[in-house]
């Protein structure tokens, strides 16, 4: 890969459908040459939380139990950012499970918008989108994001695909 490699977009906690009932929590780190899925690492993520209690605690105060729970959520939500600042190829050595999906890997390609339902009351409810990935080698790759990553993943898709369709809540790319 060229050390030329720029960061488009990473994705907040997102799943990685292994079966029926079964998930694993990645990230999606989205290139200018490729897809980088970075797997969850629980391990990673408390020593970034210590990181963030330890630099409270070189003020010279203590860090009550509200700190600790503001170090938490705040290490949960923003873990993905840290993706921003590090080179790919550090990404895909973090740990022995993540890949990478070139663009000349795949065969078939499907990004969908999730849908949205109101209520009575007019309260909204939005289903998560959807990744499908179709390798040549006939290996079918499905990820799930939070609502609301739609447009930003399929503007970073169009890096790696220039001939990607796009359509109303749709974007799709066969070979």
């Amino acid at each position: 890969m060229s050390t030329e490699e720029t960061i488009k977009h990473v994705t907040p906690m997102s799943g990685h459908k292994l079966g029926f009932f079964k998930q694993k929590q990645c990230y999606l780190v989205f290139t200018d040459q490729r897809i980088v899925v970075a797997y969850h690492d629980p391990k990673i993520a408390q020593e970034e939380y210590e990181k963030k209690i330890d630099e409270h605690e070189k003020t010279g105060k203590k860090a009550n139990i509200f700190k600790k729970i503001g170090a938490k959520w705040s290490t949960h939500t923003t873990f993905h950012q840290r993706y921003l600042e590090m080179n790919p190829e550090d990404i895909l050595q973090e740990t022995p499970e993540n890949f990478s999906i070139l663009p000349g890997s795949i065969a078939k390609l499907v990004l969908k918008r999730g849908s949205v339902s109101r209520d009575q009351d007019g309260f909204e409810h939005r289903n998560n989108d959807n990744l499908s990935v179709t390798t040549a080698d006939n290996k079918k790759l499905n990820f799930t994001f939070v609502p609301r990553q739609f447009d930003s993943i399929s503007h970073s898709l169009e890096y790696l695909i220039p001939t990607i369709t796009h359509k109303r809540n749709k974007s799709f790319f066969t070979r």
